[in-house]
């Protein structure tokens, strides 16, 4: 048999609906730093173990934390279903009470300073720090002083008088906070930390990304169901030429859809209904059987034993990925006779003028049949192949 694919036709897909894929994930931030109360905006704490919100009792000046994370691995097209935040606070002189989030409306630095084991009074700012009046020290200012921030509260957090872990448990704001970072990272500058008393006594030391214990550096848990991506082919079957007896390859190669199955199928053209292809011989409902010795993998041979009178089929590969279901091109099986004597042509058991006729009538057609000299083509080199045997006599 000769199997030829058809030009590009992309079956559409079989009407299995995507579904989205519910994941949950963790991250801390790539950036967090404390604001300082200060006229000069000159003190920062951008590279220190800790993080400071709330207001000093020995001062009476305010600290606000700011922490940003990179959601740039949930997909787009992600829903957001629920956000919780964690913090770990580690010491404080405050009594119990309440943290609250808001975003920032600006972009930020983290420097290189460092306030050291207590840090309550903030180091020198370098280049690049956030501060009381910069957003990047020395040059880049808040548009308002202490910060540039939602007036919107996110989240409202209870907390100890003693230290101890601090949970913000999701709310719709928090959800909408994060669902807009997701659909547009450039507005993503993070969440500020502050507490709801104004009282001089609320200031709390947190334990900021560069603590040197992994366990109480703060984090963001997303829950969201990520769009699923189904299969897609990257490869088609390419046309191979075979005669009966032979099996023929194909295969098609999948990008993405994640676990993936194959189920090769087989009809005679013009028919209504796909048969799936197995191991052993399928009964074709014109009559005849198709083989494929793996009808349940990318790549699988077919052999077709034709129907009476049917020259023409067609096959096709179902790619089942996670949530989504794809087709290959549909594929032309074209049944050639591949003659042993091509100048017996009609195979009526005499070499005659009537052989010549119905050859050319073949090769005017370009069938397949005309192929005599099986090297995938119909054109005059067959001509020449039919010719030569002809006037022989002979096969």
């Amino acid at each position: 048999m000769n199997l030829t694919f058809c030009a590009a036709i992309i079956t559409a897909l079989t009407g299995q609906a995507a579904m989205s894929q519910t994941q949950t994930a963790t991250f801390v931030p790539v950036s967090d730093t404390s604001l300082y109360e200060s006229p000069d905006g000159s003190l920062s704490n951008g590279a220190g173990e800790y993080l400071f919100s709330g207001t000093t009792i020995r001062y009476g000046l305010r600290h606000y934390a700011l922490m940003r994370f990179d959601l740039s691995s949930i997909a787009p097209g992600s829903v957001v279903r629920s956000v919780s935040v964690f913090v770990n606070e580690s010491h404080s002189i405050a009594d119990s009470g309440t943290l609250i989030l808001r975003r920032v409306l600006a972009s930020w630095g983290e420097g290189a300073s460092d306030a050291s084991e207590r840090g309550g009074g903030g180091a020198d700012a370098t280049s690049g720090d956030a501060t009381w009046l910069h957003r990047f020290y020395p040059n880049v200012l808040w548009s308002v002083p202490g910060g540039d921030f939602s007036p919107v509260i996110s989240g409202v957090a209870p907390v100890a008088s003693e230290p101890g872990p601090v949970f913000w448990t999701s709310s719709p704001q928090l959800v909408s906070d994060v669902q807009a970072w997701v659909n547009g990272p450039a507005g993503n500058f993070g969440w500020m930390i502050d507490s709801t008393s104004r009282n001089s006594w609320t200031a709390r030391r947190l334990d900021s990304r560069e603590n040197r214990n992994p366990s109480v550096r703060p984090r963001l848990e997303v829950t969201y169901d990520a769009p699923c991506i189904g299969p897609v082919i990257s490869i088609q079957p390419e046309g191979v030429t075979t005669c009966e007896g032979i099996a023929a390859s194909v295969s098609v190669a999948v990008n993405g859809g994640g676990l993936l199955s194959y189920q090769w199928q087989i009809r005679a053209t013009g028919a209504a209904a796909w048969q799936q292809l197995g191991a052993g011989p399928v009964q074709l409902s014109c009559g005849g059987t198709a083989t494929a010795s793996a009808a349940m993998g990318a790549a699988t041979q077919i052999l077709i034993e034709p129907c009476p009178g049917v020259r023409s089929y067609e096959a096709r590969c179902v790619v089942v990925g996670s949530c989504a279901t794809v087709l290959n091109e549909s594929a032309l099986i074209s049944m050639c006779s591949c003659l042993g004597c091509p100048a017996d042509f009609n195979q009526d058991g005499g070499i005659d003028g009537s052989d010549v006729s119905t050859f050319f009538g073949s090769w005017d057609s370009g069938s397949c049949d005309a192929d005599v000299n099986q090297d995938g083509g119909v054109d005059g080199g067959d001509v020449e192949t039919f010719f030569h045997a002809w006037e022989s006599g002979g096969c």
